[in-house]
């Protein structure tokens, strides 16, 4: 690409999920056309908290969802203090994927932010309101004052700023929200890494089910799990347990396998796999493209933007969001039965990684809105 995009994001580098997945990838499939600031992992004296006698209040205060919050802005600074080692031109662009680090940069830091004097995006990667999204993890009175301070200095920023979305709906609540509708505004996706050789399996006789992410209230496996018949197909279940749920709560469930916390689950995907994903809201789940990368049927609620990665009838069944477990019982019974529906959908998956969600696609998207200004 003629001109760089620099990220910065209060992610730590070496997170296994989430958005620091996305920008693991980024960096792997963009190389030198990107530059990517990031705290990383501060592993100092590591060891030696766990051994200490104070490690229990340390874990304590590590909890509170203040102290959480607050170090955000730690990070934004770290980040924010790595992208100015880069050689930044004067017609490059800075991505910012989190609004700590906007904030930090055009509030905190305004100075430098404008002798940098570039182009200015904000990625935001819920599917809503960023602020909402904070104001549910961060519940607390402080926390929202600050999240409402911030925003509020953010809504100026964009004024002269491009916003990137996971999804149309996304970008219409932000509009709605805070009046951007004379932005240049586009709908992005999550790119990963091509793969050179599928995992396949061309009998498809063992055919495997999978719900992969955090197991919580709004995603509403234990909720939709505990509905099915005992003698139902066996599901693998994947992901960190939260809300309250522990491992007790998956044990009472008789059709579904627990297999713990895996950073890497599509290393267990193979071609004709079902993904299954029961959730009341989504993004643009990093493990549904994953999913499709390997060539696997899915299977999912039509909530966010589910709908671009599974197609109704093409390569799985879309399930309104408050579908009725009979329906979803139908659908798996249609499916696995039928190898040459499995074939169908999975070949289908196939072709929409490669043409929306590969390393090609991804890279073309960027020196297209990037290079020429059309973005």
């Amino acid at each position: 690409m003629k001109n760089k995009i620099h990220n910065i994001s209060v992610v730590k580098y070496d997170v296994a999920n989430g958005l620091s997945g996305v920008l693991k990838n980024y960096r792997n499939i963009f190389a030198e056309d990107m530059t990517f600031s990031q705290p990383g992992t501060i592993k100092s004296n590591s060891k030696k908290i766990k051994t200490n006698s104070q490690s229990k209040v340390f874990t304590f205060l590590k909890n509170i969802k203040l102290l959480k919050y607050l170090s955000f802005f730690y990070y934004a600074r770290i980040a924010f203090n790595k992208l100015q080692k880069e050689n930044i031109q004067k017609n490059d662009w800075i991505l910012f994927h989190d609004p700590f680090s906007l904030f930090y940069a055009t509030v905190l830091d305004k100075v430098r932010i404008k002798k940098l004097h570039n182009n200015l995006i904000f990625f935001n990667h819920s599917i809503g309101d960023p602020k909402e999204q904070i104001d549910y993890r961060y519940d607390c009175w402080f926390t929202r004052l600050i999240t409402k301070f911030i925003f509020k200095f953010i809504r100026t920023t964009l004024n002269t700023s491009h916003i990137l979305n996971l999804s149309q709906s996304a970008l219409d609540n932000f509009n709605s929200t805070y009046g951007i509708s004379h932005l240049n505004t586009f709908v992005i996706e999550n790119y990963l890494p091509s793969k050179g050789k599928v995992n396949s399996e061309s009998d498809f006789d063992n055919i495997n089910i999978y719900i992969v992410g955090t197991i919580s209230k709004i995603k509403r496996q234990i909720e939709i799990l505990n509905q099915l018949p005992k003698d139902f197909y066996n599901i693998k279940l994947a992901g960190s347990i939260m809300d309250g749920f522990s491992m007790h709560d998956i044990e009472k469930i008789p059709c579904a396998e627990y297999l713990g916390i895996l950073h890497k689950p599509y290393e267990m995907f193979k071609k004709g796999d079902i993904l299954l994903s029961v959730s009341s809201s989504e993004g643009l789940p990093l493990s549904m493209i994953e999913a499709l990368r390997e060539g696997c049927v899915i299977l999912a609620t039509d909530v966010g933007g589910c709908n671009r990665v599974c197609i109704n009838g093409k390569n799985g069944i879309l399930l309104h969001k408050d579908f009725k477990i009979s329906e979803l019982i139908e659908s798996l019974d249609n499916i696995i039965p039928d190898k040459k529906l499995i074939k169908q959908y999975s070949d289908y998956s196939l072709n929409l990684f490669e043409q929306h969600y590969s390393s090609k696609s991804g890279y073309d998207f960027f020196k297209r809105y990037f290079n020429t200004n059309e973005y």
